[in-house]
């Protein structure tokens, strides 16, 4: 009675929690992926995977590769599933708790990992890809990778595919119903732990439950489910594409996202939209770009404000973060430089650049390491990436190879300013060897080199890190580096570095060696 009664309640409760956390912007790849990307209108919310003939197409392939425990994914158990594990392995449940399960800073109970490679995995995944204890399984594991943040939209499930080679597979077909079903369960089951329910109830216990609930209430949770997760393509330019996501904000903003059609796993831009469709330019979102703006509190105090200072974001995409510095920094001259003209185009139609006063320049990377280009600017924020890697691994890498070899970097750091800053977005598998590239060029030219890991952000098996060439008496610690930031005309741009630096102050530290 009393998990009729468990079921009962949180099959309602699942209406205020329908909304998918994830978020674009990590740096795992993939095979490109032909992708279906609706109309500019608003359209009625029928289920994109509807009209996928015969179902959606997933199989099982035993990868592993869901096992992992990059970034922030963890793979959470409840006491019941504890329990029933125990009882598989044939062992005591404080044996089990003690040496597979650990609690996150929240206090939820998840799986410990184990050191597989470069990258972490879970517990009771064998060296063969398979499951110790597949019967067994807590729900995230059975419910994957029918969870909401991937059925959202079509491009949440082909970003997930840069991870699962069996999303997409033609030789699995999974109707609708079934896709609703598993959905129902994985969003009933967070719903239960978010409310701090740790014996809530196993797969096996949902499913059996489910069985007695009408068909009508699961579509009614599926319309719901889309309403509230609504996607909407803005414009479009070749495979450039402008998606506004709704349903992740209380406060009813949108978050805008520029997004290629041969990589939708990877954000390469995104901004707040307020509800009234105005592009908020007092924030932007993405962290890895506050990292790059928060590079100008390392800048030598005499230059940061000079008129004749000029600052240039080379891969600046739809020019976020050029456009909110152009409006805090009114004296220096800000530049947006990218390859693409497109994005540039994009940036001022719909992300607001037109409201700035940064200068969009159709330029390559490799410009700035130009002789004319000699002790011209005060920062140069550098977020280029190179292709490389397959299907599941890191494929967008920044920076491209290229720009970490020494005629470049030595060209840059002569393109800086007197008290000037470089930074460079890193996410390349070997970042102690860019870290090290940097210093070797840096060092002699009488520059320190400051490293900043955004942990928590990590796609692919690894958090980004942020590499600064600057003046050696720039701030050293993280706690000099936040109050900078909060003293500075950049107060308020880069709340989750400013927060990151005083929660984990080891995140920022100086590269020796």
């Amino acid at each position: 009675m009393m998990i009729a009664v468990r079921w009962a309640a949180a099959r309602w409760r699942v209406k205020a929690s329908a909304t998918t956390p994830w978020r674009f912007g990590s740096t795992a790849a993939g095979e490109a992926a032909s992708t279906s990307f609706g109309n500019k209108e608003e359209e009625d919310q029928e289920a994109w995977y509807a009209s996928e003939e015969g179902g959606l197409s997933f199989r099982c392939t035993r990868c592993g590769r869901c096992c992992g425990l990059e970034g922030t994914r963890k793979i959470h158990v409840s006491d019941r599933e504890i329990e029933e594990i125990a009882r598989l392995l044939g062992e005591p449940e404080t044996s089990v708790r003690e040496d597979r399960v650990t609690q996150t800073e929240t206090g939820h109970q998840v799986l410990r990992g184990k050191q597989r490679g470069t990258g972490e995995v879970c517990t009771f995944l064998h060296s063969d890809g398979t499951c110790f204890v597949h019967e067994r399984k807590p729900v995230q594991c059975r419910t994957y990778p029918y969870w909401p943040e991937f059925l959202a939209s079509p491009f949440e499930w082909r970003a997930e595919g840069a991870r699962c080679e069996g999303i997409g597979s033609v030789q699995g077909r999974v109707p609708r119903q079934e896709v609703r079903r598993q959905l129902v369960l994985e969003t009933l089951s967070r719903s239960a732990r978010e409310g701090g329910d740790e014996n809530r109830l196993t797969y096996g216990e949902s499913s059996d439950l489910l069985e007695d609930v009408g068909e009508e209430l699961l579509e009614e949770f599926e319309r719901d489910f889309l309403a509230r997760n609504r996607r909407q393509v803005v414009a479009e330019i070749g495979d450039l594409v402008v998606v506004d996501f709704h349903g992740e904000s209380e406060d009813g903003s949108a978050r805008r996202v520029l997004i290629s059609k041969q990589a939708p796993w990877l954000a390469q831009s995104e901004a707040s939209v307020a509800p009234d469709g105005s592009v908020d330019l007092n924030r932007v979102p993405q962290r890895v770009q506050q990292a790059l703006i928060a590079s100008l509190a390392l800048v030598a105090p005499r230059e940061a404000a000079s008129s004749r200072s000029s600052i240039a974001q080379i891969g600046a995409g739809a020019c976020v973060a050029a456009t909110a510095l152009s409006l805090r920094l009114p004296d220096a001259r800000v530049e947006a430089w990218d390859l693409d003209e497109r994005a540039l185009r994009l940036a001022a139609d719909h992300f607001g650049a037109e409201r700035g006063a940064c200068v969009r320049l159709v330029r390559d990377a490799e410009e700035i390491a130009g002789e004319s280009e000699i002790g011209s600017h005060a920062a140069i924020l550098l977020d280029v990436c190179g292709v490389g890697g397959g299907r599941g691994e890191v494929g967008e890498i920044p920076p491209a190879d290229p720009f970490l070899l020494p005629r470049f970097l030595e060209g840059a750091m002569a393109a800086l300013e007197p008290g000037g800053v470089l930074a460079i977005h890193v996410a390349n598998p070997n970042k102690e060897e860019a870290l090290q590239a940097v210093a070797s060029i840096a060092r002699p030219r009488g520059l320190a080199v400051r490293s900043l890991a955004l942990r928590g952000e990590g796609g692919a098996g690894s958090d980004p890190w942020l590499v600064y060439a600057c003046p050696p008496h720039s701030p050293k610690t993280a706690e000099e580096f936040a109050k900078q930031l909060e003293d500075g005309p950049l107060r308020g741009l880069c709340p989750q570095i400013t927060e990151l630096l005083l929660s984990t102050p080891d995140s920022f530290w100086e590269v020796t060696g």
